[in-house]
């Protein structure tokens, strides 16, 4: 066991640490932060993309299949002094380790988790001509039993945001008293200097996955929200990201007969995407949540706001943790074309009103180094054995 300040043996559990999104981004940043003080292993998905060894120096190991029994086989041979799992379904490993786990949850991952156990009865079950039907249903009853023991095994959890830990309270009652809200941080390289506007059109921003599974991005309200203005406000769309659901929105563009206006341009490397924010006028990510399916965070909301670029954002989820009404951007009351529309106006009749500095102000608060040092603070303490319980 490390003394206090020492460093640690960190196993970093992240099945998403290479893919695109925000889960991916939280994963790559906390092992870079904890990384120059740390022995830092990230284990990830046995299909991620590439065939690295190492991720900025640090161990890589393609190994989890997102099955539980499988991956405690390889993730028990490691030894280290306390692991950390960013996505909430491998609570379930927390009594299967040989050291501490802490737990990172997001939201969704709390209300459709996606790591499972087998289990031969169900198998079994599975190959009946008469009740097979129940075996999806009986898998998500078997994740949700899983990952309720797994929270109460851990020695800690961290919610990336007051509406995630209230989502932990009202489905897993009894671990509110032990979670620590934690938000994301976001990259340095992402604060940079805000060019001088150029006169033209009012350039808006969105950065999403276009994946059918995650509706809530809503650029679909975004078209429709543009296909509501006044035809005389001059307006470019520009949406970076890409998924199976591109080709269907970009359909919806022509349909909206805002293709014009709008420019699709697809997955962009990390300078191309910093380019982006600082020459767009606002980013626009008005999330639509449902009971499946919520923003945890939203680490666009800072990257963007670390760029200077206001943003604007609907009540919901996680992400009112991110935007400070009038600060760095505008909260809008929903995720309505209409309310979009009217809050697209409000921002062209009067693009003066947010300060760059006053929106970066809003992002320091956000920066990684003071994000990582706090997770390993409690990393710290549940390998000493004081946890966050």
């Amino acid at each position: 066991m490390p003394t206090a300040m020492s460093a640690m043996r960190i196993g970093l559990i992240a099945p998403e640490f290479k893919e695109f999104g925000g889960m991916a981004e939280f994963g790559r940043q906390l092992a870079a932060g904890l990384a120059p003080r740390d022995d830092v292993v990230v284990f990830t998905r046995h299909d991620a993309p590439g065939d690295d060894e190492r991720w900025q120096g640090i161990p890589l190991r393609r190994v989890l299949t997102r099955e539980l029994s499988a991956d405690l086989a390889v993730l028990a041979d490691h030894r280290c002094d306390v692991w950390f799992a960013c996505n909430a379904g491998y609570a379930a490993a927390a009594s299967h380790l040989s050291a501490p786990l802490a737990i990172y949850v997001n939201g969704n991952d709390l209300l459709r988790p996606w790591v499972h156990r087998s289990r031969p009865w169900v198998r079994h079950i599975e190959t009946s001509t008469v009740v097979w039907r129940i075996v999806p249903a009986l898998r998500e009853r078997l994740r949700v039993r899983d990952l309720r023991k797994g929270l109460a095994d851990a020695a800690g959890i961290l919610a990336n945001s007051a509406n995630t830990a209230a989502i932990l309270a009202r489905l897993y009652p009894g671990n509110e008293g032990h979670t620590s809200v934690v938000h994301p941080g976001v990259a340095e390289d992402f604060f940079q200097e805000r060019p001088e506007r150029r006169p033209g059109p009012l350039r808006l921003l969105t950065v999403t996955r276009l994946d059918r599974g995650t509706p809530r991005k809503n650029v679909d309200g975004v078209l429709r929200a543009l296909a509501l203005l006044p035809s005389d406000l001059d307006v470019r769309y520009t949406v970076v990201g890409d998924g199976k659901d591109r080709s269907r929105v970009e359909n919806l563009a022509e349909e909206l007969g805002v293709a014009g206006r709008t420019r699709f341009e697809g997955f962009v490397g990390r300078e191309r995407l910093k380019e982006l924010y600082a020459d767009a006028d606002l980013f626009v990510l008005a999330s639509r949540a449902s009971d499946t399916d919520v923003e945890g965070f939203g680490i666009v909301y800072m990257e963007a706001s670390a760029a200077g670029t206001p943003v604007i954002c609907s009540r919901t989820g996680g992400s009112i943790d991110a935007v400070v009404d009038g600060e760095n951007g505008l909260l809008i009351r929903d995720s309505e074309p209409t309310t979009i529309a009217a809050a697209l106006g409000i921002y062209a009749d009067h693009p003066g009103q947010f300060d760059p500095e006053r929106v970066r102000a809003v992002a320091e608060g956000f920066r990684w180094p003071a994000i990582a040092a706090r997770v390993r603070t409690i990393l710290e303490r549940c390998a000493a054995g004081r946890g966050e319980r």
